[in-house]
């Protein structure tokens, strides 16, 4: 079980009055950065300080950024639809449209903000150059933080 999910259920599984007494006292548990924070938040569990994103996101606009607290950073979650390397352009094109018609509607956005996000849609080749900027990024985090390559 991840840390996340041990987390987790330790919050949700407490005794009501305990809970109420934990928040009587406003503690700050620290909570990974994980779709669950938001619900977590919502439900009172924890009190998150601030996001890693570089903008306030629209799904808690009124959680700031650590940037806005002094520590520069901006780590926004992202995924994407990868597709083999050579795929041909038309291919490429039809399945973004896909996703920027999925991503556009009112219920995307209300999923995704009800877990943290926000919906994000780029250009395929801005996508393909943001994922090789992200890979180089996260190699120096692994060599600052001296993990050795596995």
């Amino acid at each position: 079980m991840s840390l996340a999910s041990r987390l987790w259920y330790t919050l949700a599984s407490r005794p009501q009055r305990e809970r109420e007494r934990e928040r009587e006292r406003e503690t700050v548990e620290p909570f990974p950065g994980t779709p669950s924070h938001l619900l977590a938040y919502n439900l009172t569990y924890s009190r998150i300080l601030a996001v890693s994103t570089g903008k306030r996101l629209e799904a808690g606009p009124d959680m700031p950024t650590m940037t806005e607290l002094g520590i520069p950073m901006d780590l926004t979650g992202w995924w994407a639809a990868m597709l083999p390397a050579g795929a041909p352009k038309p291919v490429v094109d039809k399945i973004h449209q896909w996703f920027v018609q999925m991503v556009s509607t009112p219920e995307t956005k209300k999923f995704l903000n009800s877990f943290g996000g926000d919906p994000y849609i780029e250009k395929p080749e801005v996508a393909q150059a943001r994922y090789l900027q992200e890979i180089k990024a996260w190699g120096e985090y692994v060599r600052i933080a001296k993990i050795e390559p596995q």
